[in-house]
């Protein structure tokens, strides 16, 4: 199978490893009761991990974990590693980090890395901020950052200059900067990745179209999803009783939003995977770039 492809045609598969109902309910201020939904994590990690075994030769990826999945769902966490996937960071709980202070920011990576670490038995090595929120211009927190990691994977920028400009100002040639590259798939629309909603709600000749360009300029082409994203039979859903403490307006409005995470276009996720892949050589874990 590999001898397909060209050796510089590599495109890398990543999982954002989060609950988002958890992370949903935490958002909201829905803190009662507020439970981790274990087994819909380890549904979903049993459908991406068996399209891997038969459609991508059994590849070895990076999911991107939070650590309060790591205190709650232990035995999950061990269990990816186990497979032999890399458990990198995606912050404690799945916060918004430049809404927080860069103390908190700080002891959050710790506290994440010391979950992640005890239940996956190996060095993490990076880093991803929760729905990407970080920009270029965040100097201190990645200067942070460089502190605890080998790379990060929180940017969506093309700008090589804005990246020299990032290694610059914390000062670190050690700190590889691998940004998610947002491109325009056709003239006249907007910037989409090749990943999450835009693979899930859009033809996947949009994604294909992201990926051409990253590899034609030579950049590291990323497809990234979501656990709920690879099921649809509302697992991760947060029903109306759970929504108690809510206006009944938000919460109709929130039942129907839900319908975009975890139905619309959950169906063809695997299809369009399989269409990706069948076309571009997998690159493997992120910590091997």
């Amino acid at each position: 199978m590999q001898n397909k492809f060209k050796v510089a045609d590599k495109v890398y598969l990543s999982i954002d490893f989060e609950d988002c109902s958890h992370d949903f309910k935490r958002n909201l201020g829905l803190n009662k009761n507020n439970k981790i939904k274990e087994k819909a994590l380890w549904r979903s990690y049993g459908v991406i991990n068996n399209f891997l075994e038969s459609k991508l030769d059994g590849a070895k990826i990076t999911f991107f974990c939070t650590g309060i999945l790591a205190t709650k769902c232990p035995e999950l966490i061990k269990k990816i590693s186990d497979d032999g996937h890399e458990i990198a960071c995606h912050y404690y709980f799945h916060d918004s980090v430049r809404d927080e202070s860069l103390e908190e920011f700080e002891k959050n990576i710790v506290l994440a890395i010391n979950e992640l670490e005890k239940c996956s038995n190996n060095k993490v090595m990076g880093f991803r901020a929760p729905n990407f929120s970080i920009r270029a211009s965040d100097d201190n927190h990645f200067k942070i950052i460089s502190k605890y990691f080998k790379y990060d994977s929180s940017l969506n920028i093309n700008d090589e200059s804005e990246i020299n400009r990032l290694k610059q100002s914390i000062n670190s040639n050690e700190l590889k900067l691998i940004p998610v590259v947002a491109e325009k798939p056709y003239l006249g629309l907007p910037y989409m990745k090749s990943g999450g909603s835009y693979l899930k709600l859009f033809n996947v000749h949009f994604s294909l179209q992201v990926i051409s360009k990253n590899l034609l300029k030579k950049q590291i082409s990323q497809v990234y999803l979501h656990p709920y994203e690879f099921v649809s039979d509302m697992s991760f859903y947060t029903n109306w009783k759970e929504m108690n403490g809510l206006s009944f307006f938000k919460k109709i409005y929130w039942l129907l939003r839900q319908s975009q995470w975890h139905i619309v276009g959950n169906k063809s996720v695997l299809r369009k995977l399989d269409k990706i892949f069948s076309k571009y050589q997998h690159g493997g874990q992120i910590k091997d770039i």
